[in-house]
């Protein structure tokens, strides 16, 4: 899981449609970084749950 910090202050100065762009963005640069097997199970307001077959954390080798 991981989560977007400082989410509920930036949607109290930006406003509800900025922050769920934000989260939108978010997301989607997740999902772009997952690897062979790697999952985004859902998203949940600012966070998204990921899932991995590998114990490396999602770490490839370049």
């Amino acid at each position: 899981m991981v989560d977007l910090a400082g989410y509920t202050a930036l949607t109290e100065t930006h406003g509800d449609e900025h922050a769920a762009d934000l989260a939108t963005k978010f997301a989607r640069l997740a999902e772009e970084q997952l690897d062979t097997g790697d999952r985004l199970i859902k998203t949940i307001g600012d966070a998204v749950l990921l899932a991995t077959p590998s114990p490396c954390y999602g770490y490839r080798s370049r």
